[in-house]
């Protein structure tokens, strides 16, 4: 979810105050073929398919030079392990299976670097696309948080109608992080949760503020988003909805109930960053420590020099003068500084906070003067030109820990 940090400011004021200079356009109205889940049952490879011919229908971008590139980037995938040595002896099936679900807003292209890694340790890999996701962004207007669930729960009964692995992780990254502990929580089949950045609470408590955009978006449908943007990144919504910010809030209090009532027994791996400026950290280490399976890890990316109190919990710094980084953004945890899209060199350069200020949004995306990379903060925005930083110069050591946790719990 990447507008967590704009979503205080948006609440307090007008409702859904556009960006200046940019109007509503197609690509702000529903596609109508997005919203709901109406897959149930069908293998996955007929879905990818499926949502594969929806995302190049309703796509609006798809020039013939780039119309494959969006379309991978945005469609749901599966990727098999070739060597024998993946599967059980004398069986067809895998010995392990990961599911990877995106955060709000996102595709399953963020998922592509822990797709790799899973994949290299012999895991059947599949990602899927969240309803309202990876087409339009007026596709988030309508779209619900039990289709998300809906989603969700398919892709997990995909890999055990069909007995196609021994074991099966689900990972998640914020909004899909959420959608992982529910189903850690309520579905037997899960034996082991990865967790990066997950929503368990918003940043902001105004959360349920989101919902009052139905009562008056019926007369000015600019007053249905939070905010809109010109949508550059292909793999991305940059526009964003009051009824995603709503939905994402239902979630969380819905996970809240069930927390209320369950606990997650299964071993969880979790990393966030104590500066997220979207999910609030404090909430997601207090959720963490009430889990109680000894396997459990949780890598806390900080500045802070604080101990704690479970020895299940690694603090890891933060901050990388070297590279100019400040701290770690929600967006950045769980990609690889080597992603072409958002890595050390990617293409692509988050400088949403300025689209109000056309100078400072030239300097951030064309890297004029000093550029520091981190979490959007007034503290940082009043000191320097920020770019919010999109990787994690540690994504390495991480996937040590990871890989380490899952030999441990399989």
């Amino acid at each position: 979810m990447a507008k967590g940090c704009f979503l205080v400011a948006a609440l307090a004021v007008a409702l859904g105050r556009p960006a200046a200079g940019v109007d509503l356009s197609t690509r702000h109205l529903e596609s109508q073929i997005n919203s709901e889940f109406r897959l149930t049952g069908v293998p996955f490879d007929e879905y990818i398919n499926a949502m594969r011919r929806i995302v190049a229908k309703a796509r609006l971008d798809l020039a013939p030079e780039r119309r494959l590139q969006i379309i991978d980037a945005n469609s749901p995938f599966e990727w098999r392990p070739a060597g024998p040595e993946c599967r059980q002896p004398g069986q067809a099936r895998f010995r392990r299976g990961a599911l990877l679900i995106h955060g709000l807003s996102d595709s399953p292209y963020q998922m592509r670097d822990l797709a790799k890694f899973f994949l290299q340790r012999c895991y059947l890999v599949r990602a899927i696309l969240l309803p309202g996701h990876g087409t339009v962004p007026g596709d988030l207007l309508s779209v619900t948080f039990q289709e998300w669930i809906k989603a969700t729960r398919y892709a997990v009964d995909s890999f055990v109608a069909g007995h196609e692995v021994e074991r099966l992780v689900v990972a998640g990254f914020s909004t899909g992080g959420t959608l992982a502990i529910y189903e850690g929580l309520t579905q037997e089949p899960v034996d082991a949760l990865v967790l990066f950045s997950p929503a368990v609470k918003l940043k902001t408590n105004l959360g349920f503020m989101a919902n009052w955009h139905k009562a008056i978006s019926w007369a000015d449908k600019e007053k249905r988003w939070i905010d809109i943007a010109p949508d550059e990144d292909y793999a991305k919504y940059e526009s964003f909805t009051f009824n995603a910010a709503d939905q994402i809030y239902l979630l969380t209090k819905r996970l809240d109930s069930e927390a209320g009532t369950n606990k997650v027994r299964i071993p969880i791996f979790m990393a966030l960053s104590e500066d997220d400026a979207t999910i609030d950290a404090a909430d997601g280490i207090a959720f963490f420590k009430a889990q109680s399976n000894p396997n459990s890890r949780l890598i806390v990316y900080s500045n802070s020099v604080e101990k704690s109190d479970d020895s299940r919990i690694e603090r890891r710094r933060s901050a990388y003068p070297e590279f100019d980084i400040l701290n770690f953004a929600h967006l950045s945890v769980h990609i690889s500084p080597q992603n072409p899209h958002y890595g050390r060199n990617g293409d692509y350069k988050n400088c949403l906070h300025y689209l109000d200020d056309a100078p400072k949004w030239k300097a951030c995306k064309e890297g004029r003067g000093e550029i520091k990379y981190g979490e959007l903060s007034k503290d940082a925005l009043n000191k320097y030109i920020l770019r919010r930083l999109s990787y994690n110069p540690d994504f390495e050591g991480l996937m040590m820990q990871l890989d380490t946790f899952l030999k441990s719990v399989n």
